[in-house]
């Protein structure tokens, strides 16, 4: 469960530690040379390119777009 922080403070992400990691977290497609591990700036996850394809603005964490997976 996450913590609840009081109002007008932002959690940075927790990233996960990639060591030991071989597949993606949302779709489970194998990492290898050409297809690489990317965080998620949002949650945090493992993902590979195509399941982070995505930009956004984190509100309190960043002013410009970064790379966030697709359920972000």
């Amino acid at each position: 469960m996450q913590p609840i922080l009081p109002p007008g403070e932002i959690e940075q992400p927790v990233w996960m530690d990639q060591e030991g990691i071989t597949n993606c977290s949302l779709c489970s497609s194998e990492f290898s040379v050409v297809k690489r591990k990317h965080h998620c700036r949002c949650c945090g996850a493992v993902v590979c390119g195509p399941c982070s394809s995505n930009n956004m603005v984190i509100p309190g964490i960043n002013k410009d777009k970064s790379r966030v997976c697709s359920l972000c």
